[in-house]
């Protein structure tokens, strides 16, 4: 069974020869393959069991072989053409080299006078290019051999005098630098000077406050001693006046509180009479509203009546009217309710 086949002849389109010597190469490895076939598809439709997997793991390995088999076979066959390649190169590397030596003789003759002006104007290229570098300029054209001498001249003029106006402006500019270190350094030097006068003046300073600080401690020391005795004086002799005045309070305390009891017993005695005849004149003024009541009846009723005649006399049409009189009826009612209860 043939399963790889290649038409490297057609398909490539070398030489007969050559495609026949590839297929023998590679046609035994083919071949083992197509020994294999018939195995690899009766495995393959086993059921699945541990003979199956033995069976692939030898059919793979020996795959395996054949695959690199075919990989040492191919690496040969390559290496054989790989050389007949290397030798059409050095043939062709050969004639070239001779070729382009006669060549480049003939056209430095055929092109003399060009090559002179080719150098021509390289060389006022290098000049201009290295006259425009002594002053800094900061494009370099291109077309500097090919330039016109006026429009070079014109140009080069140019560049020299932003050159020269640079310069000026940097000399300018670092002699004011330096003038101004000058200044600046004096001035730091005034500043030292009268930042020591300044420490000087505020030592002598911190001693005199120290010396009146030390002055005025000790007369502070006599003050306060003076002071301590002074209370101390006050404070016994407001002992003495306060024990004094406990006494005569103490007396005038018991002497109040002897008076007090006196009195308490005289205002007690005095209320009960009090309480009693108000007790009586409330009896006489009860027995005596009683009596008026007795013809009262009759005016009670009729204020009642009245009342309630009140609060069916009246009806309002907008809302806010309706609800103050309904305000008002209930306490109306409320009214008549307290006078049927008294």
């Amino acid at each position: 069974m043939e399963l790889i086949k290649v038409d490297i002849q057609s398909e490539f389109g070398i030489e007969e020869n050559i495609a026949n010597n590839l297929s023998v190469a590679f046609q035994p490895m083919l071949d083992k393959m197509a020994a294999m076939e018939d195995e690899f598809n009766t495995v393959m439709s086993m059921e699945f069991n541990m003979d199956k997997m033995a069976r692939c793991k030898n059919l793979r390995q020996r795959y395996v072989k054949i695959r690199t088999g075919t990989d040492k076979i191919h690496k040969a066959e390559k290496e054989k053409y790989l050389i007949v390649g290397r030798a059409v190169d050095a043939f062709k590397n050969a004639q070239k080299a001779a070729s382009m030596g006669k060549e480049e003789q003939l056209a430095e003759v055929e092109k003399h006078y060009e090559n002179i002006e080719k150098q021509r104007i390289a060389n006022i290229q290098e000049e201009r290019r290295l006259e425009l570098e002594t002053y800094e300029a900061d494009y370099i054209p291109d077309n500097l051999g090919t330039m016109e001498e006026p429009v070079w001249k014109n140009y080069i003029s140019g560049i020299k005098g932003n050159y020269d106006r640079r310069k000026e402006a940097e000399a300018k500019a670092e002699q004011e630098r330096i003038e101004k270190e000058k200044a600046e350094k004096k001035r730091q030097i005034e500043i030292e000077k009268e930042n020591k006068r300044l420490k000087a003046e505020r030592i002598k300073q911190i001693k005199i406050d120290e010396e009146r600080e030390r002055k005025e401690k000790i007369e502070q020391d006599k003050r306060d001693k003076q002071e301590s005795k002074r209370k101390e004086a006050e404070r016994i002799k407001q002992k003495e006046h306060d024990d004094e005045m406990a006494a005569i309070k103490d007396k005038a305390d018991k002497e109040r509180e002897a008076k007090e009891k006196i009195e308490r017993k005289l205002e007690e005695k005095k209320q009960e009479e009090e309480q009693e005849a108000q007790r009586e004149i409330e009896k006489r003024e009860a027995e005596k509203e009683a009596e008026l009541n007795k013809g009262d009846d009759d005016k009670v009723n009729e204020l009642i009546g009245d009342l309630k005649l009140i609060c069916n006399k009246y009806t309002f049409e907008s809302s806010k009217n309706r609800k103050m009189f309904n305000s008002v009826s209930d306490k109306i009612n409320a009214l008549i309710m307290y006078v049927e209860e008294e």
